[in-house]
C-alpha cells in the first residue's frame, strides 16, 4: 500500500507539538512554584518566630508582666498565627515558649492543609532586680 505523499505530509507534521507539551507541562511547573514559594514561607516563619521567642525573653527578663510580653510577641509576629504562648520564671531565669502556624495559600485545595511547627522555646537569665 502507498501511503499518498499528502496524507504522509499530515501525519508527519509536528507543528504545534511543543506547544501541546508545554501546556501539559505547565501545572506541574505551577505547582512545583507554589511548594517553592510554600517552602520558603516555612522557613520564614521559623525564623520570625524564633527571634520574636528570643525578644519576648529579653523583655519579661527585665521585669514585664506575662501579659505584656504576650501582646509584644503577637504585635512582632505580625500576622503569623500565635497559636500558643506559656512563660515563666524562677530567681535565675525566665522562658518563653510559643507555637505559630506557617500561613497556607489560599487554595481550594489545601484549605484544611494546617502546617504547625514545634514549640520554640527560649530560655533568659533573670536579670529583674
Amino acid at each position: 500500500m502507498v501511503i499518498r505523499p499528502r496524507i504522509k505530509n499530515v501525519l508527519c507534521d509536528e507543528r504545534g507539538s511543543q506547544a501541546l507539551e508545554f501546556t501539559a507541562l505547565l501545572p506541574l511547573v505551577v505547582f512545583i512554584i507554589l511548594f517553592l514559594v510554600q517552602g520558603a514561607i516555612a522557613a520564614y516563619t521559623m525564623v520570625v518566630a524564633s527571634a520574636t521567642a528570643r525578644d519576648g525573653a529579653r523583655y519579661y527578663s527585665v521585669g514585664h508582666s506575662s501579659s505584656e510580653v504576650k501582646s509584644m510577641v503577637s504585635n512582632e509576629l505580625a500576622g503569623i498565627p500565635l497559636k500558643d504562648f506559656k512563660c515563666g520564671k524562677n530567681d535565675e531565669e525566665v522562658w518563653v515558649e510559643l507555637t505559630v502556624a506557617v500561613p497556607v495559600f489560599d487554595i481550594p485545595v489545601l484549605q484544611d492543609f494546617d502546617v504547625e511547627l514545634q514549640p520554640i522555646k527560649v530560655t533568659m537569665p533573670n536579670t529583674e532586680t
